[in-house]
């Protein structure tokens, strides 16, 4: 159950909006607002803090544990 927004930022073009909850990860378009996460991330814990890398190909995520995720996939990186 979602208890509302945790974290957020912007990609480094502004063209997505990165999201958590306590326990899940979204994508937004900002041009449209459409929600853009291609299937439910669940996270390992709460996301406390987010950051899209500076070329905005990646996404790291302040949880239980540092996950890092691939923009373009939405995937873990292992």
């Amino acid at each position: 159950k979602s208890q509302g927004l945790w974290s957020a930022a912007f990609s480094p073009d502004g063209s997505i909006l990165a999201t958590t909850d306590n326990s899940d990860l979204r994508f937004f378009d900002v041009k449209t607002g459409k929600d853009i996460t291609k299937d439910k991330i669940k996270l390992t814990g709460h996301g406390y803090s987010i950051a899209f890398s500076p070329d905005g190909k990646r996404l790291l995520v302040g949880s239980t544990a540092l996950e890092l995720y691939d923009v373009e996939t939405q995937k873990p990186i292992k």
